[in-house]
């Protein structure tokens, strides 16, 4: 992405760029971002309040003017599968011109560890050791897809909802980017684009160790009776804590407003989902947490997407006699989600 300014407003002094930046974007839009193919598209921002702001895109304007809060939004129409094309943002005194931007299909993956796991994990176990990725290195080396881009949002906790995704921007997935891609959204993304032959972009969203209801809205979670209290506790919270403490990003509505509300509006096809380890001894709230979290999503988003999710593993130790197991209760939860339509479970 490249941004250019007046030559005054260079050569002026006693004033710092950003205060001479009148125009913002959130990271998700930016240079090498893939747009939802077939779709209305959303495009926002932030300026000076009342300032013009004209989205340019495939030979078409689309102007904005922020309300009194400064942020504008455009929406550009459903455009088929192609690229690579120019969008540029203009304002006032200055403009973005993003580069190679893609319209193809883009899915939020998110959930624990098992999404959070990159192509080539740094903490891999010694050479000959078990693998965490089998056959690694190679993956990597042959990863030459410049049609799949994922987008990865850094790790935020917050007890109300953001406005502003914050991220590393859009990589294009090559040998030398791959091995931090989501391994599960790269395989993802590479089974789709070899079967469809369109763009892929993956925004990867996940935190290890955590907690469904921490992916969950407060407005979602107060309706189960489980997380009342706990919901009700947060009030009066700092919205976004400079030191959130040990442990933080377990608490219920955290993540959902750190990590999932700022990346609305951004036009997605649906959602990939791995977790549940983190939910296990409580497989029967999870009846109901989970499928709450799928109608959150989809509520927030306005649309009914396809949510897919990987179940836990079947790997744990046979017992002689049947008996109590807090991971096939989870299990039985996540396979009971699948009465939610346009689901589907691996």
């Amino acid at each position: 992405m490249s941004k250019s300014l007046p030559i005054s407003i260079l050569l002026s002094l006693g004033s710092s760029f950003g205060a001479q930046a009148t125009v913002r974007l959130p990271a998700l839009v930016g240079s090498h971002m893939v747009l939802q193919r077939e779709a209305p598209v959303p495009v926002w921002g932030w300026a000076t309040p009342g300032e013009r702001v004209v989205v340019t895109f495939r030979g078409h304007d689309y102007p904005a003017r922020p309300g009194a809060a400064g942020r504008w939004q455009v929406t550009l129409p459903a455009t088929p599968a192609g690229g690579p094309y120019v969008l540029t943002v203009k304002g006032r005194k200055d403009t973005y011109t993003l580069d190679d931007v893609l319209v193809g299909d883009v899915w939020l993956a998110s959930g624990q560890s098992n999404m959070e796991l990159p192509l080539r994990d740094k903490n891999a176990p010694a050479p000959g050791a078990y693998p965490l990725i089998l056959n690694a290195e190679q993956e990597v080396s042959s990863a030459d897809f410049p049609q799949i881009r994922q987008f990865t949002a850094k790790k935020v906790v917050a007890y109300q909802p953001q406005t502003e995704s914050e991220g590393s921007g859009w990589q294009v997935c090559s040998p030398a980017t791959a091995g931090s891609f989501s391994a599960v959204g790269y395989f993802f993304a590479r089974a789709l684009h070899q079967r469809y032959h369109v763009p892929i972009g993956l925004i990867s969203s996940p935190w290890g160790g955590t907690p469904a209801e921490a992916w969950v809205s407060a407005e979602a979670l107060q309706k189960l009776p489980d997380f009342q209290a706990p919901v009700a506790a947060l009030a009066g919270r700092p919205a976004r804590p400079a030191t959130p403490g040990k442990d933080a990003q377990n608490t219920p509505t955290v993540l959902y407003n750190g990590m999932i509300a700022p990346l609305q509006p951004y036009a997605i096809k649906g959602v990939i989902w791995y977790q549940g380890e983190s939910n296990t001894g409580r497989g029967a709230q999870y009846r109901t947490l989970f499928p709450a979290l799928i109608r959150d999503w989809r509520a927030r988003w306005g649309a009914e997407l396809p949510f897919l999710f990987v179940q836990l593993a079947n790997f744990t130790k046979t017992l002689p006699l049947p008996g109590p197991s807090d991971w096939a209760e989870v299990r039985e939860a996540q396979a009971m989600a699948l009465a939610l339509p346009r689901t589907g479970m691996a």
